[in-house]
């Protein structure tokens, strides 16, 4: 027998998982703009510490978005998803095409990432898909 969808993971206007953001503190040096890629960098007392994900750094950690903009060394929330609006996706093949991490720290590309820098290989992260297409 199938099992109900419950309310709080599946509606309408819900953009934002708001039972399972985090908070955390900004350890990167630099500030984290909304909707940021982030990873798991540490741990300080009871908060998880983020810096900006990179696909050109290996990544052994979680990776979530940034809800909004946290200032270097401050605390915020961070998302294990969320659905991002307001972005020209004209550059997609169609909805439901790959959305990776870039190798711009905290970014995202339509398009796989490729070779960084001489003898190093980035890393091909998928971490959303659009919803939308712009074209």
């Amino acid at each position: 027998m199938a099992r109900p969808i419950k309310q709080k993971h599946v509606g309408p206007s819900l953009d934002v998982p708001w039972g399972s953001a985090i908070q955390v503190q900004n350890s990167s040096g630099v500030a984290i703009s909304a909707n940021d890629i982030v990873y798991v960098s540490g741990r300080s007392g009871s908060h998880i510490q983020v810096s900006l994900a990179d696909a050109d750094v290996p990544l052994r950690a979680n990776l979530f978005v940034a809800n909004h903009d946290i200032a270097n060394g401050d605390y915020g929330f961070a998302l294990p998803w969320k659905t991002v609006t307001g972005v020209d996706t004209s550059a997609s093949a169609s909805a439901g095409a790959p959305v990776y991490l870039s190798g711009t720290a905290g970014g995202w590309s339509l398009t796989a990432p490729v070779t960084a820098a001489a003898g190093t290989n980035a890393t091909k992260i998928r971490i959303g898909t659009v919803l939308e297409d712009h074209a």
